[in-house]
């Protein structure tokens, strides 16, 4: 295992602490002496997480690599983790890769998890139990072996696998699937195959014993000379008595076939990962190489190794679908939204996902949109700030996300220092619904983000007009589909269930007269000196749930300044009614003095006029 150096301390510690129970694992850091075996797997920061770790395969260096099973799912040549996460970004390569040439990395959380050492113990111990399995395979083999997965009955004669060593033996989830083991052993020989995934997670596949067939080699063939009479050749056979679709389901297996002279007992592969395996079952040298193994102990035994073992690569599969693609879609350009920030609700001790691996969802957490005013500052709308949570619930579980325009990958996370709320952030009588956001961030940390991230100036000058030469332009990742008003939840105007984009929407808007807007109920706590009255330029265009807080941009002398911050509509496109946004310019002095108060207080909640 290689430790990243960019492991803070406490990290550092939390993995030390859990290595340091496990005496088979060798850690080191990438600049130690070259002479250390190489990694096969880095623990590293979250590429876009940094409170968070993960466990991954570096590429290349694994026990066993191959090319992908789809064109689409093969990643070229060496990856940073960065850019294996961006590789997953893709929802279509997430959902199958279990078919590309480079491993899923393993998200393991924060450190200070309540399980945070059992869950990274096992999902070490599972990979050096893979890789101390397949090195079984390295030892000389003394029974001539071969193995054949295929969609039809097997026969006597094993089929042969494709050629070269990075390719797989692959199969149809939608036939029947059979297997069958030939070995030149002169004796009867037992049987026992296991199936093993990219974790180390074992399934036991089928166990058995040969049966011998005589086959009649010609004189004259290959190894016997002309005057040498006819002999038989002594064969054993195992093959698997119904289909295995039950067992290999679709996906990614590496099959352990093992032959031995002693019967083994199907048993010794459901052993749990405590690094013990029953006396019992490791009663002969057979048994004894195959306990090591599970204990992921690797390199050569004190003791001579009965057995045998082949390994084979074989991919399940079944009809892989393509992701549509967009059509008609409003991305986001660099050009505005550069400062977008995103607000996202961030639980420590989330649960994994149905695949069973835990994954952090950028898209299933997010809240609010944002806007980056330069050093270490967020501005947002003041509703995005949730009433009912704690102080010390907002800071454990509201986080700051900037420099990237896909929701699903890229940018840097940072937690919260201090946030100043307008007084009128919630009044009723007249509403000012504005936030500022003081990031726990280095300016080091940010300035890492390079050209994905560029802050934005809040307008000097309050407009009261605005024409097309201006470009006014909101961006989000608010819902895609119409809303009605009073609507709450996931459900949209057509009934059907609402969607976030992936990407970054952007929407060109227009002003609207100011007295559609006073005169809409709900937003009678607005004075129309503070807000914009805007529209979509586009047909039944607007902006939505998911918005909020985000930025209105228009050109300026100098640029594209701030004008406005998504605030409220009366539903989303609902009767082409206008929308409220606040109105930045006029607010620009209490930004200003907000900045100087959160930079010298200390973390806190903090509403100041």
């Amino acid at each position: 295992l290689d430790l990243d150096e960019d492991l803070t301390a406490e990290q550092r510690s939390a993995v030390l602490t859990v290595l340091d129970e496990l005496p088979t694992i060798a850690a080191f850091n990438s600049s130690d002496d070259p002479t250390n075996p190489r990694p096969t797997h880095r623990i590293a920061q979250h590429p876009f997480f940094g409170e968070h770790i993960v466990l991954h395969e570096i590429q290349g260096a694994g026990p066993v690599h191959h090319r992908a099973l789809d064109r689409g799912l093969e990643a070229g040549g060496a990856m940073p983790i960065e850019a294996v996460f961006d590789f997953y970004g893709n929802e279509f390569r997430r959902k199958n890769a279990w078919a590309s040439n480079i491993a899923l990395p393993i998200e393991l959380g924060a450190v200070d998890r309540s399980n945070f050492a059992t869950e990274l113990r096992g999902e070490i111990l599972r990979i050096a139990r893979r890789a101390a399995l397949i090195d079984l395979v390295r030892w000389q083999r003394a029974d001539d072996v071969s193995v054949c997965l295929s969609n039809s009955e097997p026969r006597l004669a094993s089929c042969p696998l494709p050629e070269g060593g990075d390719r797989w033996n692959v199969v149809d989830t939608e036939k029947p699937i059979y297997l069958a083991v030939d070995t030149r052993a002169p004796e009867k020989r037992y049987v026992s195959i296991v199936g093993i995934n990219r974790e180390g997670q074992l399934r036991h596949v089928m166990t058995g014993e040969t049966e011998t067939f005589y086959q009649t080699i010609p004189a004259g063939s290959v190894g016997t000379s002309n005057q040498e009479p006819q002999k038989p050749d002594r064969r054993g056979v195992f093959t698997s008595p119904a289909p295995l679709n039950e067992v290999l389901t679709r996906g990614y297996h590496e099959l352990l076939v093992i032959t031995s002279r002693h019967p083994i007992d199907p048993a010794i592969w459901d052993q749990d990962l405590t690094g013990t395996v029953p006396s019992g079952l490791c009663a002969n040298d057979t048994y004894r190489g195959i306990c090591e193994a599970l204990q992921a102990k690797q390199g050569h035994f004190g003791f001579e190794w009965e057995g045998d073992a082949v390994y084979v690569p074989v991919g399940v599969r079944s009809y892989i679908p393509r992701t549509p693609r967009l059509v008609r879609a409003h991305l986001a350009t660099s050009a505005v939204s550069k400062w977008q920030a995103q607000l996202l609700r961030y639980q420590k001790e989330e649960t994994a996902g149905a695949s069973g691996r835990r994954k952090f969802d950028f898209k299933e957490s997010h809240k609010c949109g944002g806007v980056y005013l330069g050093g270490n500052y967020v501005l947002t709308a003041a509703h995005c700030i949730p009433k009912g949570w704690t102080t010390k619930q907002l800071f454990e579980e509201l986080r700051i996300r900037v420099g990237t325009r896909d929701i699903r990958s890229g940018g840097k996370t940072f937690p919260v220092h201090s946030i100043a709320i307008h007084p009128w952030g919630n009044d009723r009588t007249r509403r000012v619904d504005l936030a500022l956001i003081r990031l726990r961030a280095t300016t080091a940390q940010l300035n890492a983000l390079g050209s994905s991230l560029e802050s934005i100036d809040p307008a000097k000058n309050p407009r009261r007009n605005f024409a097309a030469i201006h470009g006014l332009t909101v961006t989000g990742w608010g819902f895609l589909k119409a809303r009605l008003p009073g609507e709450t939840g996931w459900l949209a105007a057509d009934g059907s269930n609402q969607q976030l984009p992936n990407r970054l929407r952007q929407l060109v808007m227009e002003q609207a007269a100011m007295d559609e807007c006073t005169a809409e109920p709900a937003f009678s706590g607005y004075k129309p000196k503070d807000i914009l009255c805007l529209r979509s330029a586009v047909k039944d265009g607007d902006s939505c749930a998911g918005d909020s807080g985000g930025p209105v941009t228009a050109r300026g002398n100098n640029g594209r300044e701030l004008v406005g911050i998504v605030s409220r509509g009366v539903g989303c496109a609902y009767k082409d009614i206008p929308s409220v946004y606040v109105n930045v310019a006029e607010h620009r002095g209490w930004i200003n003095r907000m900045k100087t108060l959160l930079k010298d207080s200390r973390p806190g909640i903090y509403r100041r006029k």
